[in-house]
This record gives C-alpha cells, sequence and structure tokens, in this order.
C-alpha cells in the first residue's frame, strides 16, 4: 500500500508570488515588427484554404459524403479549425 498523502491544491502555498497573469488573446494586438509580419503570413495562408476541404473530415464524422478531399497532415482531421478560431480571436476579438 502507498504511503502517500493527497495534498489539496489550496494548501500549496506559492515560495515566489506571481507576476504575470495571462492574457486573453484579445488583449493583445500586434502592430508592426516580425511577429506582426507571420500572423499576417499566417492570415494569407488560412484565407487560402478551401473550406469544403477544411470541413471534409467533419462531414465524414457526421456520416455525410464530404464535398472534396480534405486536407491531409497538419490540416487533416479536422485541426486546422482550431488554429482557425485562435487566429480570428488573436486578429479581431472573436
Amino acid at each position: 500500500m502507498s504511503n502517500r498523502r493527497t495534498i489539496n491544491a489550496q494548501q500549496i502555498k506559492n515560495a515566489v508570488p506571481d507576476l504575470a497573469r495571462p492574457l486573453p488573446l484579445t488583449a493583445v494586438r500586434l502592430t508592426g515588427g516580425p511577429l506582426k509580419h507571420a500572423q499576417d503570413l499566417d492570415i494569407k495562408y488560412l484565407l487560402e484554404l478551401e473550406p469544403d476541404r477544411m470541413l471534409a473530415y467533419y462531414r465524414k464524422r457526421a456520416g455525410l459524403e464530404p464535398k472534396a478531399t480534405g486536407y491531409g497532415g497538419w490540416d487533416g482531421d479536422g485541426r486546422n479549425l482550431t488554429s482557425c478560431w485562435l487566429r480570428r480571436a488573436g486578429i479581431d476579438g472573436g
């Protein structure tokens, strides 16, 4: 039998106080520089994707016939829709 005690997260005190807190994507705007350039390239790429190909995986999962062949690799299996949502949230507040 194990001798371990279960510790509740509320019982643990931080040794170092938190100085930074996470921000929602809507609180950050890129206005220039290499990160803005990368964001613009991502937007261009996402806008070039074909909706029917992006939705092929979801149509198949729903028992419907896909209207086009789905993307493979990173863009396959519906994963890119999450990327699109995150990109939108970071651009216009979701």
